[in-house]
């Protein structure tokens, strides 16, 4: 498989007992392949060596960002074949235990539709593909209306983040801001906590230089809203603040039909998206400590899942080969 210009792809092929020109078993137990020398216990340590790297690169803290990409595809490109391998792995855990609990809840026999359901909520749709694919389709949009440079993107919660965390890999500012159930939480937080928010709204660099896109799953529910309320108390122009809903922006672009995104979506309604986010659901209307939140915002710049970061490297090589078959000159690195 190819990755951008120069590197490919590639497990690492051990020797077969059947190809009898390319090897001859020795006293020692060494094999002989190709002029070198491998012993069983070389290949196993090898293996160990590579599971071991892996490891670190998932208990990473932080974001799969655009330059530990480039560098994994130059020194480390089995990285992305165990990531695929581990987003398919937790696919199927995730899927086995949401069937135990269907079985749970519907011990009667359900109808057609119900069964419908069911199916829909035990299956995961993320794709890593589909999120680099919607990466790019929102990018082109906002180039289109707002000018290439001249915006920003307030990523709000988790529902979309796992679209957002690919688009600073296209040049795309974006600020990430850890709220959820926000959708009336401006009345029943308290001051302390919302003065959190705007604090680190404005070290963030959030201005009037630039048009600021706040950006959900919809552009109609309360949550939005209140973001919008929270950013006019930093003294941002009006007309320097939009509204905008991930769902629309890729409904009304050419690249899907509702259907589509419907399943895209489906999983975010389930708040299954969190997985593959990278942004935790901090719930802003908990009466806990006020100085919670302001540790949470701190935490929030080291947090990450395993299974995000996987999902994050996977969905990023899509992106380069998306971009690689558009224009072959033009890589992520």
């Amino acid at each position: 498989m190819r990755i951008g210009n120069n590197f490919n792809l590639s497990i690492p092929i051990l020797p077969k007992k059947e190809n009898r020109k390319h090897y001859s078993p020795q006293n020692n137990s060494k094999i002989t392949y190709l002029s070198q020398s491998y012993s069983k216990i070389d290949i196993e340590n090898e293996i160990r060596k590579k599971e071991v790297l892996f490891e670190n690169f998932l208990l990473k803290k932080g974001k799969v960002d655009f330059k530990e990409y480039c560098y994994i595809k130059k020194n480390y490109p089995f990285f992305i074949t165990k990531a695929y391998k581990y987003y398919e792995q937790f696919k199927k855990e995730k899927e086995q235990e949401r069937r135990m609990l269907s079985k749970e809840y519907f011990k009667k026999d359900p109808t057609e539709t119900e069964q419908e359901l069911i199916e829909c909520f035990i299956k995961i749709f993320t794709e890593p593909k589909d999120a680099a694919k919607c990466a790019l389709t929102l990018k082109k949009t906002y180039d289109n209306d707002y000018g290439k440079k001249n915006y920003r993107i307030i990523s709000v919660g988790t529902s979309p983040a796992f679209i957002t965390q690919i688009m600073p890999s296209l040049g795309c500012e974006v600020i990430y801001l850890p709220i959820s159930n926000i959708s009336d939480g401006v009345e029943k937080a308290n001051s302390t906590k919302l003065s959190q928010i705007s604090k680190y709204l404005k070290d963030k660099g959030i201005n009037n230089e630039k048009t600021n896109i706040i950006l959900d799953y919809v552009n109609n529910g309360g949550s939005i809203y209140n973001c919008k309320r929270i950013i006019e108390q930093l003294g941002i122009d009006k007309d320097k603040i939009v509204l905008s809903s991930l769902f629309d922006e890729l409904a009304n672009s050419d690249n899907y039909k509702e259907e589509e995104l419907e399943k895209i979506f489906y999983d975010v309604a389930y708040e299954k998206v969190e997985n593959f986010s990278n942004v935790p659901h901090f719930d802003v209307q908990t009466k806990e400590d006020t100085q919670l939140y302001h540790k949470q915002i701190k935490d929030f710049e080291q947090y990450s899942k395993k299974i995000a970061r996987a999902f994050s490297l996977c969905a990023l090589f899509e992106l380069d080969n998306i971009m690689h078959k558009k224009n072959p000159r033009i890589s992520l690195d």
